[in-house]
């Protein structure tokens, strides 16, 4: 049952127990906040004074701090900015890190690719059914179909 939120204090002190979790980003914390039913000035107040605080990273901070984290655990471009579109991230920082994504950390997406396959692959050569079954799994991550094929087509015994 959640409870209300009616004055700035306890707004920030739900915000700061939220904080301590993990980093959020200035959309997640107000809808936290609108679910406690807590009023829209003390919510802009509170958030404001966070910003302010340099406690809430920017938009594209946060997106790139989540995407790391995300592709480290094996999850791919379109996954993560999906789960970014969620989170309240704007366009501009999406499409900074789809930017980033194709220079700077195009290998870290090719070797989780292959850490994944490695991981998925049962020894011996890969027919097109397993093939197929595996191009699935990881689109399913997210990952870009081109950048799949290409990384299969490198590994051996494909």
């Amino acid at each position: 049952m959640p409870t209300n939120i009616a004055d700035f204090e306890h707004a920030l002190r739900y915000c700061f127990l939220l904080l301590k979790y993990r980093k959020r980003s200035e959309a997640e914390l107000k809808k936290r906040l609108r679910l406690k039913k807590c009023p829209l000035p003390v919510q802009d107040k509170a958030v404001a004074y966070l910003k302010e605080s340099n406690l809430i990273p920017t938009d594209t901070d946060f997106a790139r701090e989540w995407a790391e984290y995300k592709l480290s655990g094996g999850y791919g471009i379109n996954r993560i900015t999906a789960d970014l579109c969620k989170r309240g991230i704007g366009r501009q920082a999406l499409d900074d890190i789809k930017t980033l994504f194709k220079t700077e950390k195009k290998e870290d997406v090719r070797r989780t690719i292959a850490d994944l396959i490695a991981k998925k692959r049962r020894p011996g050569e890969l027919d097109y059914a397993r093939k197929q079954k595996l191009v699935r799994f990881l689109l399913q991550r997210g990952f870009l179909l081109g950048e799949v094929l290409e990384v299969m087509d490198e590994s051996p015994g494909s």
